[in-house]
């Protein structure tokens, strides 16, 4: 069995590489090190964080609660023929 560390069989493999593509091994290399230096490390969120569906209805209902309802007096005859068709039915606008 072979019992060689990650870093070991790299350099191995390395050293069969041509220099055209020791330059790409570099490069990436470098860009690895540059993305992790300028993005902060990735935390998983735990269940705790996330909002219950409970949690986000009852922040839609205070949400819609404090909305500003105005009423308009119908603008056209559609309109009008609107709210008298559901007056007609019992309900009250």
């Amino acid at each position: 069995m072979n019992y060689t560390t990650l870093p070991d069989r790299l350099l191995k493999q390395l050293e069969t590489l041509e220099q055209d593509d020791l330059n790409l091994v570099a490069a990436l290399v470098e860009f690895l090190q540059y993305k992790k230096s300028i993005q902060p490390p990735i935390q998983a969120k735990t269940d705790l964080e996330y909002p219950t569906y409970s949690q986000i209805w009852s922040q839609w209902f205070e949400e819609v609660d404090g909305l500003e309802i105005s009423l308009t007096e119908p603008s056209s005859e559609y309109e009008e023929g609107l709210l008298d068709k559901y007056r007609q039915q019992g309900l009250k606008l």
